[in-house]
């Protein structure tokens, strides 16, 4: 499979290792102001901050925490290297290099066997079996938070797109999706690719009127959640499955195209975790001699101030 996309990953987690831990320096008082984020410690400011830029609001009033799926795609970005096959001869004393194509490898680094990437055999896109191998982490990827449940959705995010996704060697359109087949009642099949996975899969897509996808894909920033209500125009079923296993339910599935234009304010994700409308997750690894062990920990709000 070619190259790589989006899922999207999730602020509540079926699973986590130990009981929720706070920031360093959390336990001062957050007072009931919004305004009052200033007034937080530095560490749990700078996590505000830093996070609510990869969190994203639904209509359906779910958010988003879309870090994972950013931190994966920091790690492809900087980790999936473009090599050129060289040949060296020389005519009458001088050298002579030319270049015989390229082909793709994975820089050799901690963070790069953390994620599991791997060089392609034969050509292809790099790519990364951390989620098959961690179940509770792939199901972060595959969910999002509303009122402290877990929904289903993919994140796909076409401004930000890594370098084999659009080099010439990836053999596709050079984005994450890429239309297959058009419906009638604006659904259209669209081929979506995951980044770090090397995985594609065909998934319907209802899309607004006003979406231009008269490029071959669908543009933006956006969540592609599943709609209860529609019929899937291949199978006619309703789509199937709980939150917890409709990634293997995709072909029975019309996803709605949900643009997520503006990210959180810092104050607005403090209100939403402070409220305990969403928990935030975070994922760090560590060498035990060959090995390298991801531990996941939930991260506890700061306290509200009496008053």
């Amino acid at each position: 499979m070619h190259s790589v996309i989006a899922i999207l990953v999730l602020a509540s987690l079926g699973s986590s290792w130990g009981q929720p831990s706070p920031p360093a320096d959390a336990g001062k008082a957050v007072p009931k102001t919004l305004t009052a984020i200033q007034a937080l410690p530095p560490a749990t400011r700078k996590l505000l901050i830093d996070r609510a830029k990869r969190c994203f609001r639904l209509p359906d009033g779910g958010i988003v925490d879309a870090n994972e799926y950013y931190d994966l795609l920091d790690v492809v970005k900087d980790s999936y290297i473009r090599v050129a096959h060289k040949t060296r001869s020389s005519s009458g004393g001088v050298g002579i290099t030319k270049t015989h194509g390229h082909s793709w490898e994975v820089r050799n680094s901690e963070t790069a066997r953390a994620y599991k990437l791997l060089s392609p055999r034969g050509g292809g896109a790099p790519a990364s079996y951390l989620f098959g191998s961690n179940a509770s982490r792939a199901r972060s990827l595959l969910s999002y938070s509303i009122d402290a449940t877990t929904k289903f959705c993919i994140l796909v995010d076409e401004t930000t797109v890594d370098k084999y996704t659009r080099s010439d060697e990836a053999e596709h359109n050079g984005h994450y999706t890429e239309v297959l087949k058009e419906y009638a009642d604006g659904i259209t099949m669209f081929k979506v690719r995951r980044v770090g996975s090397g995985r594609e899969s065909a998934v319907c897509v209802k899309v607004p009127p006003g979406v231009d996808t008269k490029g071959g894909y669908l543009p933006g920033r956006f969540a592609l959640v599943p709609n209860r209500n529609l019929e899937h125009p291949e199978t006619g079923r309703p789509p199937q499955g709980t939150a917890a296993d409709s990634d293997t339910r995709e072909n029975d599935t019309v996803f709605d195209y949900v643009a997520l234009p503006h990210s959180l304010t810092p104050e607005e994700l403090l209100e939403a975790w402070t409220a305990k409308r969403l928990t935030l997750q975070e994922w760090t690894f560590r060498k035990d001699g060959d090995r390298i062990i991801w531990k996941q920990r939930e991260l506890s709000p700061p306290p509200i101030a009496p008053g």
